[in-house]
């Protein structure tokens, strides 16, 4: 068992748990650097947590090396004001001392003696004779903006919180019988159809009688007076169109390029005059916008102007924009911009509908959000009770358009299966799916969507490829979760300890590096 152990150990501090990414080792030995000018306006203390202080210098480490990577990653992007570096260093400084505190309370301790063994092993500290170097190590110490006693202390805490890892790792056993289960859920395959079915796909009609009783209830009738007030926009819309124009710019107009610059009032008239020719001859729009139009973007869009109020274009082409019929292509149109040629795609009627003319559309919409997922219940157990019978259900999935659809293989550890999500109740359905009953009894729930599952094909694990290192590999990584998630509990037990005692603080000059420009 000690072999293993040593196995598991070795591959656990691979990828060391450790709750900040303020680590020694990485910090220390991968090249990290931090500035020499700080900004003297903060406070000396960034944090305290119980009787640890989080100095400015340990802060402004963490800060520099997490902000420097967030630049790298976002480049013009990076938003401090949005990513909260300050704040998530500072919590993350404030996990690792909680942690490091909890293990202290239960005993472990680092001595000196462990220390210096610890320095005598780095080998950015040796000489060419692969002894210590005292001298690179206060090099180190000057360059990084260390004392000797914070560099110890950072030692010490990193050191302890590996022991107490370490600790944990020895007394974490895992069954042969886990790691056999582990493999059979990654490399057992299962593939699952499924119906899913909703109030969208599954709408419920709702009979004028039964619009008219609801309408009787005063409570309802209020009801329907509060959706309306709350939807008020979906009842008074203003008219849209949807346009494409051509411009033809001249000089002096607003906007005007380069290239137009030169061109004269008149010429860009009858340079208008000449392209409507063109479209009176059965000339595509779109094409000529794309050839001819001084507007920007205009060669890609096609003149292309989307839907518009008509609020939103300048009078004298909203005038006639709102005036043309679907299809139609107006005369030449001046604006301030040039002279437009303008096409209606599509025009969107003012929409004005008092409480009184809206109140029975209302009260469907309230009567269906009340009862559809009945309905889409009921319907869903009617087309599950006739495949339970081994009844043809056609005629139930035809009514609506509904088709069977296929996840595709996945394993039976997956977190999250196509079609089905990561929903824990569809997981566990799809796990009591056998060969011998391929169909779910129970019509399954998430969210407003309601499934039929069936299944399709299932291909169990090849035990005979546990092989001696795979189960290593599975033990290690088993181990590794366990002890994380131990780690995470500790540390969330003594953050959750201290913070009910008042013993955690936080500097709000620290916390404000987030919303004002910093240097760092």
């Amino acid at each position: 068992m000690n072999q293993e152990r040593g196995k598991v150990n070795k591959a656990v501090s691979g990828a060391t748990y450790i709750p900040i990414f303020l680590v020694l080792v990485s910090m220390t030995f991968f090249g990290v650097c931090t500035p020499e000018m700080y900004d003297n306006t903060l406070p000396g203390i960034a944090a305290t947590v119980g009787d640890e202080d989080i100095t400015q210098r340990e802060f402004i480490r963490a800060y520099d090396s997490h902000t420097r990577s967030l630049r790298q990653r976002y480049g013009e992007d990076y938003r401090p004001e949005l990513l909260h570096p300050a704040e998530k260093v500072l919590d993350s400084l404030i996990e690792n001392r909680a942690l490091y505190l909890k293990a202290k309370s239960i005993g472990l301790k680092i001595s000196d003696h462990e220390i210096v063994d610890f320095l005598n092993e780095v080998p950015a500290f040796k000489d060419e004779k692969g002894q210590f170097s005292e001298e690179t190590f206060k090099m180190y110490l000057r360059n990084q903006g260390y004392s000797e006693a914070s560099f110890m202390g950072e030692i010490r805490r990193s050191q302890t919180i590996q022991k107490l890892q370490d600790k944990i790792v020895n007394l974490t056993f895992i069954a042969s019988s886990a790691v056999e289960n582990d493999f059979k859920a990654s490399e057992t395959k299962m593939e699952v159809e499924y119906l899913k079915l909703n109030s969208d796909n599954i709408p419920m009609d709702i009979e004028q009688s039964k619009i008219d009783t609801f309408l009787k209830d005063e409570k309802n009738v209020s009801k329907v007076s509060a959706w309306y007030e709350s939807h008020k926009s979906d009842y008074d819309k203003e008219a849209k169109v949807k346009a494409s124009h051509i411009l033809i710019s001249h000089k002096g107009a607003q906007n005007a390029s380069a290239k137009v610059e030169k061109r004269a009032k008149k010429d860009a008239e009858a340079k208008a005059q000449e392209i409507l020719k063109k479209l009176s001859n059965g000339e595509n729009f779109t094409d000529l916008a794309k050839a001819e139009t001084d507007e920007p973007n205009g060669n890609i869009s096609g003149g292309d102007l989307g839907y518009f109020s008509k609020g939103d274009m300048v009078k004298e082409f909203s005038d006639v924009a709102f005036n043309l019929k679907k299809g139609e292509i107006s005369s030449l149109v001046h604006t301030k911009f040039g002279y437009h040629i303008i096409k209606v795609e599509d025009i969107i009627p003012a929409k004005k509908l008092s409480l009184e003319d809206a109140t029975e559309s209302i009260a469907k919409k309230i009567i269906q959000q009340q009862e559809s997922s009945n309905y889409v219940n009921n319907y869903s157990q009617k087309i599950l009770d006739a495949l339970s019978q081994k009844k043809d259900p056609s005629d139930l999935l035809k009514k609506y358009k509904l088709s069977w659809q296929k996840t595709g293989a996945f394993s039976l550890s997956s977190g999250y299966i196509n079609g089905l999500g990561n929903n824990t109740s569809l997981k566990e359905a799809v796990l009591k799916l056998t060969k011998k009953s391929p169909l779910h009894k129970e019509i399954i729930k998430s969210g407003r969507d309601h499934f039929i599952l069936r299944l399709l094909n299932v291909q169990n694990a090849d035990m005979s490829q546990l092989t001696e290192s795979r189960k290593e590999q599975i033990e290690s990584s088993i181990k590794y979760g366990i002890i994380s998630s131990a780690l995470s509990n500790l540390q969330k037990q003594s953050l959750e300890e201290l913070e009910r005692q008042k013993s955690v603080y936080k500097s709000e000059k620290y916390l404000a590096l987030d919303t004002q420009e910093s240097n760092y």
